[in-house]
C-alpha cells in the first residue's frame, strides 16, 4: 500500500515540474526496493528470531477472561437500555433473534 500511495503522490506532480520523470522513477525503485528488501527479509528474520509458541492454557484462560467480561459488559447495557440481562445471551443472540422484527 506504501508503494501505491509513493507512485501516486509522485505521478500528481504537476507535468511541468523539473525533472518530474526522474522523481517518479525514483519513486518507483524506493517502493520497489523497500518492499523487496522487508519482504525478502521478513521470513529469515522470523525463523531466526524463533518467536515463542503460546501456551494453549494461557490462551484458553484469557479467552475464559475475556468472555466474562463481554457478558459483563453486554448485561450492563442492557440494563442501561431497560433490556432484561437474562435475555442477553453470549454476543446477544437471544436478543438479536428476539428483536429482529423492531
Amino acid at each position: 500500500m506504501r508503494g501505491a500511495i509513493t507512485l501516486t503522490a509522485a505521478q500528481t506532480l504537476p507535468e511541468d515540474t523539473p525533472s518530474r520523470s526522474l522523481l517518479i522513477l525514483i519513486a518507483f525503485l524506493v517502493a520497489t526496493s523497500s518492499l523487496l528488501l522487508q519482504g525478502g527479509t521478513l521470513a529469515p528474520l522470523i525463523s531466526r528470531l524463533q518467536p515463542a509458541v503460546p501456551d494453549e492454557s494461557a490462551i484458553h484462560d484469557e479467552r475464559v477472561r475475556l468472555m466474562a467480561l463481554l457478558e459483563q459488559t453486554a448485561a450492563a447495557v442492557a440494563e442501561e437500555r431497560g433490556v432484561d440481562p437474562a435475555r442477553v445471551s453470549r454476543g446477544g443472540l437471544e436478543w438479536a433473534a428476539d428483536h429482529a422484527e423492531d
